[in-house]
């Protein structure tokens, strides 16, 4: 599975007030490659080389005053092969202006951003299960019915304890100074059905490391006796990218022992019900607790037998696989002689 779009903006910062009109832009991105599944926590073994993906667009104006939204086609890059692989670590992008600045015909500007490495979207519909008095039951059991009409009040003639299943599901992924909620219209992924204990891990993306996602749906019955209205309801939630890179970090050892000042920072996933989540860009769903202040601990969870988290070297390409990636550099000019 790789990356074959990149969609970032582009601001003209530059200190003369200059715009930059018609010229040529190439994006660079640079990363390695791991060598083992880097969805998991802890590090893993990279890449010695350091690989390009590079691709150029002619007649790009960027003016003073407002920033650009270009979009790269990384099935035109330089080597061809070198799209961004799924595997990718420590991912950068940097873009090259060159042509008119001003009144000068031929001069350069440059932009860098560091943005996350590939970050999955993990979703897990733990609707199967119901938060009964601080203990896990399955939805819909004799059990949970008896458990909350023990005391003969019957509560479970207007709480829905049944199990759903998750229909109509979209996701959005916005900026963190521009939220926007996930409808049909707007949407980056779009799931029909997650059935009750299912697991789904929607697409993989880059962005920034600081970003708004938002998911919209609506739960389904999967019972006869479940006559509750499931109305489609939307949340939004501040997320993280995954950061998997090694930076130089300074320590009394640089002077004698250089590596020893390269650290490789990694994530952390954490397992729910045997499948490994990034909690920084997904969710789980669940019914709602009666009471409402209940709370149930995961480890009462059964595990999931066969976790469907596809391995990302088998992984297959699909729609909406990357997302706007605002880049803000600090561009400098050079005259080229």
């Amino acid at each position: 599975m790789n990356f074959t779009q990149i969609t970032l903006k582009a601001k003209n910062t530059l200190l003369s007030g200059e715009d930059m009109s018609g010229g040529d832009v190439t994006l660079v991105v640079t990363y390695r490659i791991a060598q083992a599944d880097p969805f998991v926590t802890g590090t893993v073994d990279v890449s010695n080389d350091v690989y390009h993906a590079i691709v150029t667009k002619s007649g790009v104006t960027i003016p003073k005053d407002a920033p650009v939204e270009l979009t790269f086609d990384l099935t035109n890059t330089l080597p061809s092969d070198k799209y961004i692989p799924i595997l990718a670590t420590d991912v950068y992008l940097q873009i090259a202006y060159r042509g008119q600045i001003g009144t000068n015909s031929d001069e350069v500007a440059f932009g860098y951003k560091d943005i996350s490495e590939p970050t999955p979207a993990d979703f897990f519909n733990n609707m199967d299960k119901i938060c009964l008095n601080n203990t896990w039951y399955d939805a819909g059991s004799p059990a949970a019915f008896n458990v909350v009409d023990s005391t003969g009040n019957y509560i479970a003639g207007f709480w829905d304890l049944y199990a759903h299943n998750v229909q109509n599901f979209y996701l959005r992924y916005s900026r963190l100074d521009n939220p926007i909620y996930a409808s049909s219209s707007e949407k980056i992924a779009s799931l029909p059905l997650i059935n009750a204990g299912g697991h789904n891990r929607v697409l993989y993306f880059l962005s920034d490391y600081d970003f708004n996602y938002s998911i919209r749906n609506s739960s389904a019955s999967t019972a006869a006796g479940d006559t509750a209205t499931h109305l489609s309801k939307a949340s939004l939630y501040q997320g993280s990218g995954i950061k998997r890179q090694t930076e130089f970090k300074q320590n009394y050892n640089c002077d004698t022992d250089l590596n020893s000042c390269y650290v490789q920072i990694y994530p952390a996933f954490y397992n729910f019900r045997n499948v490994d989540m990034w909690g920084g860009s997904g969710a789980i769903l669940i019914n709602t607790p009666y009471p409402t202040n209940s709370v149930c601990p995961d480890s009462q969870l059964s595990p999931v037998l066969n976790p469907s988290t596809p391995a990302p070297e088998q992984s297959q390409p699909q729609d909406g696989a990357t997302v706007s990636i605002p880049v803000y550099g600090e561009p400098r000019f050079i005259t080229l002689q």
